[in-house]
């Protein structure tokens, strides 16, 4: 397993440590190319993309380490995250879903760090470039004494990050193979963090999701 680190100073809680996992190794079957790679402009990044915008989300937050899964035949969308203070892991047979790309994040963290059984796992797509360090740092800040599982809602919506302690992260390797996250919740049971409904990042599959990511992006914020 490739594993590549670039480092440097990082905001972090006091109280627990916390790791971001994206995975990124998907295909993007549904967009008919790689979503990753859309484009993404912004002031500071006029020529951005997607992962840019995610990457800056997570590498401005409070979390301690993001790491990023992605496949070894991905070698544009891993040149971007080289431009990030982000910890990439390369499996030498690609995840086939989100469940192996949080297994092999998880066995990345647990060999580079040793967390402690309180610390926390941050899991969210990447294809979420409308998930604000906001709501990022909110999900840090709640989790620094709960030994639960801990799920964002948006006005009574499910959404992402899920943050996993540390101690309950083994759980997920006894999620059955046709399931998926939604398993773990159900057996272990999960807390709910309340946020807003404007707040909730949108799935990105179709091109035309994408452009109602970037057009509600674009939109000047409603402070209600």
């Amino acid at each position: 397993m490739e594993q590549e680190s670039q480092n440097a100073e990082r905001k972090a809680p006091e109280t627990v440590r916390s790791y971001a996992i994206l995975p990124a190794a998907g295909r993007s079957r549904r967009m008919g190319q790689s979503k990753l790679l859309l484009d993404w402009p912004t002031e500071r990044r006029p020529e951005g993309c997607v992962m840019d915008q995610v990457l800056e989300a997570w590498t401005s937050s409070m979390v301690h380490e993001v790491v990023v899964v992605l496949r070894r035949d991905d070698p544009s969308l891993s040149d971007v995250c080289r431009k990030w203070p982000v910890h990439l892991v390369r499996p030498e047979i690609a995840p086939v879903d989100m469940k192996a790309s949080l297994s092999c994040g998880l066995d990345f963290i647990r060999t580079k760090w040793t967390p402690d059984p309180l610390d926390r796992v941050l899991f969210a797509p990447s294809d979420l470039p409308t998930l604000s360090t906001t709501v990022i740092d909110a999900m840090c800040r709640c989790a620094a004494v709960e030994q639960k599982i801990i799920v964002p809602h948006f006005d009574g919506k499910r959404g992402h990050p899920i943050s996993i302690p540390w101690c309950l992260t083994e759980q997920t390797q006894h999620i059955p193979e046709d399931r998926g996250l939604d398993e773990l919740l159900e057996r272990v049971g999960y807390l709910e963090h309340q946020f807003p409904r404007r707040l909730k990042p949108e799935d990105m599959d179709t091109p035309e999701a994408y452009q109602d990511a970037l057009d509600a992006f674009r939109r000047p914020s409603d402070p209600a």
